[in-house]
């Protein structure tokens, strides 16, 4: 089976170079914005053509649109003004927040069209090659064209479950806040070390293994059992001292820090450990921090 790849940045490079691995499937074309680039991708993936243009491109069974979001309708629709698709060809993109309507127009023109979206970061394609079997692939489009992909990364060690493709932005922003918000979550916390005297190595180094270990009781216990620390126990005393210690920052971590509050205030009432006053004041002091 052949596939054809176009935007073949670290995700591109990471599927292309599995499904290769396979010795099922044979990459033909691969298309980037420069030609220097796209042969970059073939020497990683160990095979394939680049092309300076769309219009060189092979036909194939598959076409993988890995560009960034903005521009996967945009390059769809070049190729179809310059490249004569296969009919019953599948063409899909690894976005996780635009469905696979975008390529509606090559639906139009005998194409099944479909979206597949690995649950991972590809910060580094070689680890990403390495640690890919496992991954969750979220997939949505036609039914023809899941029945084909399914497969294929099954084939690769990827998990496969649909989603809801009018549901799709809100299952992506999902994604972004266990993944892209945790990052953000880390580096506020590592500010409030070093604004109390620590160099960021140590914070990192003191951060590691309690955020481990809290990773961990999240995944073996459920959040509610997993929670811990002054709002678990109705502590407002604990929350009024971190609450006046911020008082001196742009807002930023006050806001994250009171927002996060309430979650866990709805965590701590589902453990039924705190009373229900202390949790009461704890929202009282939230709330009148909280500009929200």
């Amino acid at each position: 089976m052949k596939i054809n790849i176009v935007g073949a940045g670290r995700v591109g490079q990471t599927l292309g170079k599995l499904l290769v691995n396979t010795k099922v499937f044979q990459v033909g074309s691969i298309y980037n914005r420069t030609k220097l680039s796209a042969e970059r991708a073939a020497s990683f993936i160990g095979t394939g053509t680049p092309i300076a243009n769309l219009s060189d491109m092979e036909q194939a069974d598959l076409y993988m649109i890995t560009t960034a979001d903005g521009a996967l309708g945009e390059v769809c629709d070049r190729m179809l003004d310059v490249h004569d698709f296969k009919q019953n060809s599948v063409i899909f993109h690894c976005s996780g927040a635009v469905p696979s309507r975008i390529f509606q127009r090559a639906q139009e023109h005998g194409c099944y069209i479909a979206s597949v979206h690995p649950v991972k970061s590809f910060a580094e394609p070689s680890i990403a090659v390495s640690d890919f079997k496992g991954t969750f692939c979220a997939v949505e489009g036609d039914e023809k064209a899941l029945g084909i992909l399914e497969g294929c990364f099954q084939s690769i060690g990827g998990h496969i479950f649909r989603i809801n493709t009018d549901k799709k932005a809100l299952y992506h922003g999902a994604t972004v806040m266990a993944c892209n918000n945790l990052v953000a979550l880390i580096e506020a916390a590592t500010s409030m070390y070093v604004d109390s005297g620590l160099d960021r190595k140590t914070a990192l180094k003191v951060m590691e293994p309690i955020v481990r270990g809290t990773i961990t009781n999240i995944f073996a216990l459920g959040a509610v059992s997993a929670l811990t620390g002054p709002i678990a126990r109705g502590d407002s005393e604990t929350v009024s001292t971190h609450l006046n210690a911020l008082k001196d920052d742009d807002g930023m971590l006050t806001d994250v820090y009171c927002s996060l509050g309430k979650w866990a205030l709805n965590l701590s009432k589902e453990q039924g450990s705190a009373t229900s006053e202390s949790l009461r004041n704890i929202l009282d002091q939230l709330n009148i921090h909280d500009p929200n």
